[in-house]
């Protein structure tokens, strides 16, 4: 009867579960048990393919130096490729700047061009202008005055040119201005009846008058011409063309000088 109560101990004693390990011994245990399983696997796969292993060793190996041959050839591609880009765009500055001397060079001789042609145009002029004709009033004949007479005047035109003047006519006229009227302008126009010559030749002349039929009726009218009472004026005018087609002209205008018995000239214009 006395050993039954030590019996019932034993038998709640081993009813009893066990206690529970604490957390982190656990997690070290199935740490552990992972690591093994993990290094048993790596053995067996090593026993079983170490050629596979090697062969992608190799391959992984060669891979790694060709791409470090494409990075190299890509690096020394690359400066080549600046080098040329360099080279190409110096020679593209050098294109630029001979295409600019060559614009400057192309505006200077069409400079140098037109410069030409004018001095050729100068030079065509002048000596065209030293050859030409000049015609022009060279003598002025005054008329002489006395009571019953006229006041005949009379115009001598010469060509002091180096060729013919060509198609001359010339023509003049004498008028008589009271005191208080306004004295005549050039003559710009020829009348129907001029003098006319088909050609003067250089040094050659002709000779145009008027004023004969202006008569001095009496002493008072002499002596108002005498004393410079009543003006009067001589004006002439040629016109003429050289032998290349070219018109030209002159003219002059003179008033009646009482003193000196001749012409003064006041205006006198050519071309």
């Amino acid at each position: 009867m006395i050993g039954e109560p030590e019996r019932e101990g034993q038998e709640t004693a081993e009813r009893e579960p066990p206690k529970p390990r604490p957390v982190i011994v656990r997690v070290f245990r199935a740490l552990k048990r992972y690591e093994n399983r993990r290094r048993r696997r790596a053995k067996e796969y090593a026993s079983q393919h170490p050629f596979y292993e090697r062969m992608m060793a190799q391959w992984t190996r060669r891979v790694g130096l060709f791409t470090g041959d494409l990075v190299l050839v890509g690096i020394i591609t690359a400066a080549i490729f600046w080098r040329q880009l360099t080279v190409m765009q110096g020679q593209l500055d050098q294109m630029n700047i001979a295409a600019t001397q060559t614009d400057n060079l192309i505006v200077a001789s069409g400079r140098s061009a037109t410069a030409a042609e004018k001095a050729n145009e100068v030079a065509n002029k002048a000596v065209i202008s030293a050859d030409r004709p000049w015609v022009g009033v060279d003598i002025i004949d005054s008329p002489t005055l006395r009571v019953g007479g006229n006041l005949q005047s009379r115009a001598h035109w010469r060509n002091t040119g180096r060729s013919p003047a060509l198609h001359v006519i010339g023509n003049t006229n004498v008028t008589l201005v009271p005191p208080g009227e306004d004295p005549p302008t050039p003559m710009i126009t020829l009348p129907a009846i001029a003098t006319t010559n088909s050609a003067l030749m250089p040094s050659a002349g002709m000779i145009s008058l008027s004023g004969d039929q202006i008569i001095i009726p009496d002493q008072a009218s002499f002596d108002a011409i005498k004393t410079g009472l009543w003006a009067v004026w001589f004006s002439g005018r040629v016109e003429y063309t050289d032998s290349t087609g070219a018109s030209h002209f002159a003219n002059f205008l003179g008033r009646f000088d009482p003193a000196s018995n001749r012409y003064a000239m006041v205006n006198a214009e050519a071309n």
